[in-house]
């Protein structure tokens, strides 16, 4: 079977169709103004990476011609008479489904829609549900999209120590002044790559570090070695004591494990490919794929600004257009002090923009928490 594509920016509606009807060859219309040679390679890669045999193929056209787009379609459909063809109107611009509509009638074709709400393909001529959506993976997502996943920059927990970091990141949203001191002395001298050992030594000065230290030794992410001596369990745990905003990432991260089957920790877009410089803004704290549907997630420790309600606004919606769900976590009480947060909950709300409370895991269930974010999307 060959279908045919209108191709844009949007990863999902670009794989979904391709994965559920798994064509031997999908042929893509799309514009240069639109969709650029790194675009169209990093969705082509995704393809191949689930369907190696299927091929890929990629016309130009003039998204804003009818007469273009029509000419394009209809020597698609004459090289291809001989096979089962396929019009698929998920993706690409009103003109592309105009066009889609009008060759699958006049040809007899089938023309189909990928229905995420219904979560079925639809044949649009008849209204009959084809066949069950094949849900995009995270990995074929980030592939689609230019990321990867930084399993080089960050250790993402271990189901084991998962009640260990949990237990812990209470600890330090509770007490972040203390946090805050203990941090500023660890990162002095100790953080630095192949320093596994420290020192902490017992005066007024250092309750408040000494409070954290027991913490964590009390939790196996150090041990003493000698008087006021002591040292990392492991690499991953120096990153932990030593990497500020990681908690609340961890925290983040461990509760949507309980909920949703992919969850990553720590995704970087390369931007490289997308002709923008790589800065630390360009990495996603905490991405869920649930149903073909990303969900970004911006973890602040403490104060949410509003420009970080525009960020993660904005990331989401360019990388994964309307099905795209954005969230912020944080450790501050946002909804209660709308007047002192200058309206962030209230900018949050009519930006669609979801929002958790590291307290509120203490209020409902992990599953709650996450509809009530996401209900704030819609």
């Amino acid at each position: 079977m060959v279908q045919i594509r209108f191709l844009d920016k949007n990863a999902v509606s670009a794989l979904v169709p391709v994965f559920s009807m798994k064509p031997e060859r999908v042929v893509f219309l799309y514009d240069t103004r639109v969709v650029s040679k790194n675009n169209r390679r990093e969705v082509e890669e995704a393809i191949r990476k689930r369907f190696p045999k299927t091929a890929v193929q990629y016309i130009c056209v003039n998204m804003l011609s009818i007469g273009d787009v029509r000419a394009e379609l209809e020597e698609i459909v004459d090289i291809y008479k001989e096979k089962e063809i396929q019009i698929d109107i998920t993706g690409g611009t009103e003109i592309m489904t105009a066009c889609g509509l009008m060759a699958a009638q006049e040809h007899k074709l089938m023309l189909t829609y990928a229905d995420f709400y219904s979560g079925y393909i639809f044949n649009v001529l008849t209204c009959e549900q084809i066949k069950e959506i094949e849900p995009v993976r995270l990995e074929d997502y980030l592939r689609a999209i230019g990321g990867k996943y930084m399993s080089s920059s960050r250790h993402t927990p271990a189901k084991k120590d998962f009640d260990r970091i949990l237990s812990m990141a209470k600890i330090i949203f509770a007490n972040e002044k203390k946090w805050d001191k203990f941090f500023g002395h660890i990162t002095h001298g100790y953080s630095a790559a192949g320093v596994m050992e420290f020192s902490m030594g017992v005066n007024r000065e250092n309750e408040d570090c000494r409070f954290i230290l027991d913490a964590f030794l009390e939790r196996g992410f150090a041990k003493q070695i000698g008087e006021d001596r002591y040292c990392f369990a492991s690499e991953a745990d120096k990153e932990y004591m030593t990497v500020s905003g990681i908690w609340l990432e961890m925290y983040i991260y461990i509760q949507a494990k309980k909920c949703y089957k992919e969850v990553y920790m720590g995704v970087d877009i390369d931007w490289n490919k997308r002709d923008i410089c790589v800065s630390r803004d360009n990495e996603i704290d905490v991405v869920i794929m649930e149903n073909s549907q990303p969900v970004f997630i911006s973890c602040k420790m403490r104060r949410v600004e509003k420009e970080t309600v525009y960020e993660i606004y904005a990331m989401a919606k360019r990388l994964g257009g309307d099905y795209a769900k954005s969230l912020i976590a944080t450790t501050s009480d946002v909804r209660s002090s709308m007047e002192e947060q200058n309206g962030i909950y209230l900018r949050m709300a009519k930006m669609k923009v979801g929002l958790i409370e590291a307290e509120d895991f203490k209020k409902q269930d992990p599953s709650e928490v996450f509809v009530r974010a996401l209900r704030m999307t819609e």
